[in-house]
């Protein structure tokens, strides 16, 4: 996916995105070892130098580069995850319940930089069970059933309440027999 500019930040960021052994500069730079490699030879404080630049720039708290990403909280390994994969420029940015598990403050962060990559020309993609989370900070709300899209609206002409008809009607299609 990455070759074609397609970035994925899954749902279950412990087990399918972070390093959980490992410090939060090598959770940053993994996606991009090749931009820190000349004549096959990794260079650590080129990479060292752009870990710190995203810590900086995505907002990450931590008690430095070298501690261990498995010590931070939910939003702040949520931000590594996305501080490698936008620290790419990807042009499309994929994500599956992006604020599941974090914060308030944190979930705010990370609404901003989603925001952000957006604003930057990267077709944001966001799937999440969140009604408000949809409502909020998307333009579009797409429906998917059996993998056919079962409604499509802007976000600005559609009401809380009329979403969640949409889903309702969407899900009553399911034969549970």
């Amino acid at each position: 996916m990455l070759a074609n500019g397609v970035a994925y930040v899954p749902e279950d960021r412990l087990r399918l995105s972070l390093f959980p052994e490992m410090s939060v500069s090598d959770n940053i730079v993994p996606n991009a070892l090749h931009r820190y490699t000349q004549s096959g030879v990794f260079r650590p404080r080129k990479a060292s130098r752009a870990a710190a630049r995203a810590h900086a720039q995505y907002g990450v708290k931590s008690p430095g580069l070298d501690a261990s990403v498995s010590a931070l909280s939910g939003g702040n390994q949520q931000k590594v995850v996305i501080a490698r994969w936008l620290s790419l420029l990807p042009r499309v940015l994929l994500l599956d319940e992006p604020s599941q598990g974090v914060d308030i403050g944190a979930r705010a962060d990370i609404y901003r930089l989603i925001g952000a990559a957006a604003e930057s020309g990267a077709a944001v993609i966001v799937v999440s069970s969140d009604i408000e989370e949809l409502l909020g900070h998307c333009t579009r709300i797409v429906g998917l059933h059996e993998g056919a899209i079962s409604f499509s609206r802007p976000t600005e002409s559609l009401a809380r309440s009329e979403l969640i008809n949409l889903v309702y009607e969407m899900n009553e299609k399911v034969d549970l027999r």
